[in-house]
């Protein structure tokens, strides 16, 4: 019999069985092999990074004075300006004196027209001075062919409402319809560009009327 008042003996803990070990080892190594998957898909994420983002260069360190390289961009901002006045300046006297080769071209015609004013023409001279006008007329046309100032507008020409500017119609028996019958005004095109259009009378065809007289070939 235990005496009064004696303490109950402790009880001793309990033998781990072999299974016990087993399951336990089991489960570290799951713990272990899930860290280390962890890791390498972590691993694998940086390197698939690293692929697709081009390595970073490195900037390398200004070496010497930083004061010399603002003097070279100085420099060249001065030189980018010096550029920009040069190239204006030569746009304006482009502008205004782009036209000298035609003033050129058509300074010998003055002189010939005022030699002409100031020529006394009579009965004996006359042949000779409109001889003159004519190749000084012709001079003229060839000057403005050359600066590619080309007319148009021609009798029996088409009509065409870009190049032409029709003032009235006529009947006509000798130009078919919608045809310039007469010329009022030549036009004149630079280059492509119609400077101003031909005024222009247009057929508009054969008269019904008999007795109509044809303008046109009288």
């Amino acid at each position: 019999m235990k005496k009064p008042g004696q303490d109950k003996p402790t009880s001793r803990p309990k033998k781990q069985t072999a299974a016990h070990k087993a399951d336990a080892l089991k489960s570290a190594d799951l713990d272990t092999d899930s860290q280390e998957n962890q890791q390498n898909s972590e691993s694998n994420k940086a390197k698939d990074i690293d692929s697709i983002a081009p390595p970073l260069k490195e900037v390398p360190p200004v070496e010497g004075d930083q004061t010399d390289y603002k003097k070279e961009v100085l420099y060249l901002k001065a030189e980018l300006d010096n550029l920009r006045k040069r190239n204006s300046k030569e746009k304006r006297e482009w502008l205004k004196f782009g036209a000298e080769p035609f003033v050129q071209e058509i300074l010998p015609l003055w002189d010939i027209f005022k030699q002409a004013l100031s020529m006394k023409v009579n009965d004996q001279n006359y042949q000779s001075f409109v001889k003159g006008i004519e190749m000084t007329f012709k001079h003229f046309e060839k000057t403005l062919e050359n600066s590619q100032i080309k007319e148009f507008g021609h009798i029996n020409e088409t009509y065409s409402p870009q190049l032409h500017e029709a003032i009235s119609d006529e009947a006509s028996n000798s130009i078919e319809k919608d045809h310039i019958t007469r010329v009022q005004r030549t036009g004149f095109r630079f280059h492509e560009k119609v400077i101003r259009p031909a005024q222009v009378i247009v057929s508009k065809g054969p008269s019904t009327d008999e007795s109509t007289e044809d303008t046109t070939t009288s």
